[in-house]
């Protein structure tokens, strides 16, 4: 029994060393295998963070082709296995890829049912370039007059060359609205009272792959039709020179820019301009030049495409005169005379608050003499009478105003200055 044991064992042995070496039991040698033939093509389309890939095989109806199998290289590394086709009818395949899709390599084979490969038929020839193409961190959408604003924050590892943004209208599909390279977009053909709903993704192009698309607002955002801004805050009036003035504007919410209005001695409003920086954006001082003489009072209005507010009316209550005018100019605050030197004295005044004055007329008693003029500034806080002669001297200052002229403001000091 132990012999026979022996000798089983023994055959068996031999008929496993000659499976392993392609030898039949009796040892005769094996029909050789024919390989299949290589795929004629391979390429690709992109989807989101997919590929799709087409190719053209040899001859399904080779005997033997049994299946196509697909590998993936990662940054020209190592070949690994991506999936198969084994219906004998498609000839697509889809593969899903963990990072960037340009970022990989891919080959398909025709094999047969023993495994035999053809040659590999790269499907990027020459391989993708490396872009990685990154979604956005985040979008926000936002009302802004009577645009909507998509804004977005881009991945700090993003290598895209721009954006796709995508629009919804109630609850059809996304479809695209726009490619903008920039990190907003006004979307400004909206009807008031429709909803809408933006996705992002970031794109290159090539090697026209696309990022996965970002949600800019789950809820849909509707449109609102725009409101007419609020009336100004306040507004005040300063004069600049004698056919000029300066208005003040404060803030007003919802608006592109302020209109201002004047009325003169009394008379009716009319149009004096519009305060922007020509990109409806509201600037908050305007200047009104070249005013013929008289009293102003001035109201500015906000305004925007929904319409305008109510009219601020500018300070002061009784308006602001320039030039020749019925209304007299004030009288200075307070005035003083110093010894400047040997042979000039130096008069100093203080202006009194909206006093309307084109100028100032400075006139000079000497040793208790009749009052001559002296001189004038157009207009300025002080004057330097020079070249005087010895005595002593009293001074006092007459504001101007067109023809019209404040009462005389004595200098100090009483005495006079001697030289």
């Amino acid at each position: 029994m132990r012999r026979l044991s022996f000798r089983f064992l023994l055959g068996a042995l031999f008929a496993c060393l000659g499976t392993a070496l392609g030898l039949g039991v009796g040892l005769s040698p094996a029909s050789a295998q024919t390989a299949p033939l290589q795929p004629l093509g391979c390429g690709s389309t992109p989807i989101n963070d997919n590929l799709t890939f087409f190719f053209v095989e040899p001859n399904f109806d080779d005997p033997n082709v049994d299946r196509f199998v697909f590998e993936r290289s990662l940054d020209n590394g190592t070949w690994f296995w991506a999936g198969r086709i084994t219906d004998g009818v498609s000839t697509e395949f889809q593969a899903s890829t963990p990072l960037p899709i340009s970022r990989y390599r891919f080959r398909v084979f025709a094999v047969s049912a023993d495994g035999t490969r053809s040659p590999a038929r790269n499907c990027f020839d020459p391989p993708a370039p490396i872009v990685n193409v990154v979604a956005p961190v985040s979008c926000s959408v936002v009302q802004v007059g009577d645009d909507l604003r998509v804004s977005w924050v881009r991945d700090p590892n993003d290598e895209g060359t721009s954006f796709v943004v995508f629009i919804a209208t109630g609850n059809q599909p996304a479809n695209v609205l726009d490619f903008p390279s920039g990190l907003s977009l006004d979307f400004r053909t909206g009807t008031p009272g429709t909803s809408y709903r933006f996705l992002v993704s970031s794109t290159a192009a090539p090697p026209n792959e696309t990022s996965r698309r970002v949600s800019c607002n789950p809820s849909p955002i509707v449109l609102r039709a725009e409101q007419a801004p609020a009336t100004p805050s306040s507004c005040f009036v300063d004069v600049t020179s004698a056919s000029s003035v300066r208005l003040s504007i404060g803030s007003a919410a919802r608006v592109q820019d302020f209109v201002v209005r004047r009325s003169r001695n009394g008379g009716p409003f009319f149009w004096a301009g519009l305060s922007n920086d020509g990109a409806f954006s509201p600037i908050n001082s305007f200047f009104d030049s070249g005013i013929r003489p008289g009293t102003y009072r001035y109201t500015v209005t906000a305004r925007n495409s929904a319409g305008s507010s109510a009219p601020r009316t500018c300070g002061p209550t009784n308006g602001v005169t320039l030039g020749s005018s019925s209304a007299a100019p004030r009288t200075v605050v307070s005035c003083w005379a110093t010894k400047a030197s040997n042979g000039s004295i130096r008069i100093t005044w203080t202006r009194a608050p909206g006093d309307n004055a084109t100028r100032f007329v400075v006139q000079r008693q000497r040793n208790g003499g009749a009052w001559f003029w002296a001189g004038r500034t157009d207009p300025a806080t002080s004057w330097v009478n020079s070249g005087v002669r010895s005595g002593t001297y009293k001074y006092r200052v007459i504001t101007k105003n067109g023809n019209a002229s404040s009462s005389a403001k004595n200098c100090g000091p009483s005495a006079g200055v001697t030289l």
